[in-house]
């Protein structure tokens, strides 16, 4: 294997969850998830490698932020993180619900008295 490929050896499960817990618990958390859902690991190495990038271009905080938001409630992925990290969710308290009703009070709505 050339010695450029060789750095691909070392990849594993553990080697990622080690990397991943430099950035914080809920990072490490969420690459073992993202590795441990499919048959096969390895197919999860480029996403996890992906997340753990996303740290130079936005900091180890904000990933670690973005982990701890999506928890437990989506397939873990590489577009998950970005996504969050791209829209600036991370940076919104999860437990911020957002507005119940978003159509505007209008007299032209009907409401379901109408249909009795």
């Amino acid at each position: 294997m050339p010695s450029t490929h060789q750095v691909y050896n070392d990849w594993n499960p553990d080697w990622f969850a080690r990397r991943a817990a430099r950035i914080g618990e809920h990072c490490q958390g969420y690459i073992q998830r993202l590795i441990g859902q499919y048959d096969y690991p390895e197919i999860g190495y480029k996403q996890a490698q992906g997340i753990l990038a996303l740290a130079k271009q936005y900091s180890p905080e904000r990933v670690e932020a973005a982990c701890q938001r999506v928890g437990q409630a989506h397939r873990a992925g590489y577009r998950t993180i970005a996504n969050i990290l791209a829209n600036n969710l991370d940076h919104i308290c999860p437990s911020e619900k957002p507005l119940e009703n978003h159509i505007p009070d209008h007299s032209n709505i009907r409401g379901a008295g109408y249909y009795h």
